[in-house]
Parts: C-alpha cells; sequence; structure tokens
C-alpha cells in the first residue's frame, strides 16, 4: 500500500526532526510530501487558501517506476 508507506515515512520523518527541534526541515518535509509525494500517489494538496484547503484525487494509480525506486 503506497498510502501508508508514504505517510509512515513521512510520520518517522517528522518524528525524528521534531526530537531535533529542526523547524526549517519539518516545514520542508511537509512542502515535500505535498509537492513531490502525494501528487505521485495521484493526491493533490492546494493550500492557496489557508483557511479552505482542497484536496483532489487524479484518476490515474502509482506508477510501477515510482514503486520500484522506492521514492516512498
Amino acid at each position: 500500500m503506497p498510502y501508508v508507506s508514504a505517510l509512515t515515512v513521512f510520520r518517522e520523518t517528522i518524528s525524528e526532526l521534531a526530537q531535533q527541534r529542526n523547524v526549517n526541515d519539518i516545514i520542508k518535509e511537509c512542502d515535500r510530501i505535498r509537492d513531490k509525494v502525494l501528487p505521485e500517489l495521484g493526491i493533490i494538496l492546494n493550500e492557496a487558501n489557508p483557511e479552505k484547503p482542497v484536496l483532489a484525487l487524479k484518476k490515474q494509480s502509482i506508477s510501477r517506476e515510482a514503486i520500484t525506486e522506492n521514492r516512498y
């Protein structure tokens, strides 16, 4: 399940960065999952309006290449 794997890696990374109190890298990791990881999974998160973020699902599924390369 690529969704679970991606979120597990994200959670572990954020946990490590939080223990180090590395706020800048936490923000970078949040940007990375929003801009790179989620779109590869067919999920688009648009935060143009922070009060009403928009979540969209693309119809295409995750590529075999992404799974093979373990990008999650």
